[in-house]
């Protein structure tokens, strides 16, 4: 009697739609999680308690875009100009990469402008052997020929085939690191460059003595140099105007430096120059 009883009562009672009752379960549910979570976090496997983290993380320098204050100086090229900025911002970021590198020139050519160019991919190493043959030959030749095509279109680069575009971003990335190139030896041991910024005019100077490498900076502003290498990694820096020292003992011969330049009111990537020291050629 008892047993029919309880099952009689079961059978009356009335729980309603299935899915009503789920989701008074996950309402339920939700709501024990998020008490025991504000009375107990949860820990990450590396944490012994508690910590906050920031809502935002700051990019690393690496990892940030060129600034606009380096395009200044290339803008006053005579074939980077020619170029719309954005073009030449991406140029600029990949020739300080690539101004290192020990690949050759065309190779170093196609992987500068190849995320450019994604559908042309197959035209870009004709299109760098083609680039480099002037400077075995005719000089400024093809340079002259590309611009003044360029030139002739109403919408300049925009207007121009890809396969302009191309020889033309080819032509300004040579245009780029020859001037972030600074390379010295004990038959040529000093060297210098200038690259204008809307704060003024940097102007770097090295001096290789045979023995030790000695660089001046002179800063339109506050900032700092650091020089970057195998053997290497020092850094000089003050608030205002002025002349930056750095000098490296016993220098590696063909190793490469890279000679980083920031300027106080920037807080982008530092301009990074490709500094070498050769043995005198042979010739």
């Amino acid at each position: 009697m008892p047993f029919d009883f309880l099952f009689e009562t079961g059978q009356s009672f009335n729980f309603g739609d299935k899915t009503t009752v789920q989701d008074r379960f996950h309402t339920l549910l939700k709501h024990r999680f998020q008490t025991e979570f504000a009375n107990r976090p949860p820990l990450f496997p590396w944490e012994a308690e508690v910590r906050e983290y920031p809502a935002e993380i700051s990019m690393p320098a690496y990892a940030q875009p060129i600034s606009r204050l380096w395009l200044e100086n290339p803008l006053r090229f005579s074939i980077s100009s020619k170029l719309p900025e954005t073009v030449l911002q991406a140029l600029l970021d990949r020739c300080q990469n690539m101004a290192q590198s020990t690949q050759k020139q065309g190779v170093k050519l196609v992987q500068i402008v190849e995320a450019l160019f994604p559908d042309s991919l197959d035209a870009l190493e004709p299109i760098a052997n083609i680039v480099l043959t002037p400077a075995y030959r005719s000089g400024s030749a093809l340079a002259e020929a590309t611009l003044q095509e360029v030139e002739n279109l109403a919408g300049g680069y925009d207007q121009a085939t890809p396969e302009q575009q191309i020889a033309l971003t080819m032509l300004a990335s040579m245009e780029i690191m020859s001037a972030l190139a600074l390379t010295v030896s004990t038959a040529e041991p000093t060297i210098s460059r200038d690259w204008v910024t809307p704060q003024g005019v940097v102007h770097v100077d090295v001096n290789y003595t045979g023995a030790v490498l000695i660089i001046n900076a002179t800063m339109p502003t506050g900032g700092s140099i650091q020089l970057v290498g195998a053997d290497a990694d020092s850094q000089s820096s003050r608030p205002e105007a002025g002349i930056l020292t750095l000098a490296q003992t016993a220098p590696v011969i063909g190793g490469a430096y890279s000679l980083e330049v920031s300027l106080d009111d920037d807080d982008q990537r530092p301009l990074r120059f490709s500094l070498m020291v050769v043995e005198p050629s042979a010739n």
